[in-house]
């Protein structure tokens, strides 16, 4: 199983370089989770044209994906990376909130995290790296 972060989402919808990697990482894995607030952070990106929500919701159907919801254990997990790895923690991780999320989700169901960037590789997440 892994969990998939927006950047991972964003790089896939663009598509980016590493999309078709990213997209095999994903169609390889058994299980694959995302956080149900990837579906709000990922409509809330203005600079991606197109109906973002359709694409997404077909890419969770066809590759049955499943959407974890932010229980109270979950948002503590979160709330502590927050602290820990947050924008103005002074950590170099700078992680955001949707970042914090992601960070919880894969945590709490023990999955590594699939995303694009520098900031997790800074974090004690394990990442499902691309291949």
């Amino acid at each position: 199983m892994i969990v998939v972060d927006t950047s991972a989402l964003v790089s896939l919808y663009v598509p980016e370089s590493d999309a078709s990697r990213i997209g095999r990482v994903m169609a390889q894995a058994d299980a694959v989770s995302i956080p149900s607030s990837c579906l709000v952070e990922f409509a809330l990106l203005r600079r991606l044209t197109g109906d973002r929500r359709i694409w997404l919701a077909r890419l969770i159907e066809r590759l049955d994906i499943r959407v974890v919801s932010i229980t109270r254990e979950i948002a503590e997990i979160a709330a502590e990376a927050a602290v820990l790895y947050g924008r103005g923690s002074g950590h170099s991780a700078h992680l955001n909130f949707g970042d914090c999320l992601s960070y919880a989700v894969a945590k709490h169901v023990g999955a590594p995290l699939l995303y694009k960037g520098d900031d997790f590789v800074h974090t004690d997440i394990e990442s499902a790296a691309i291949r």
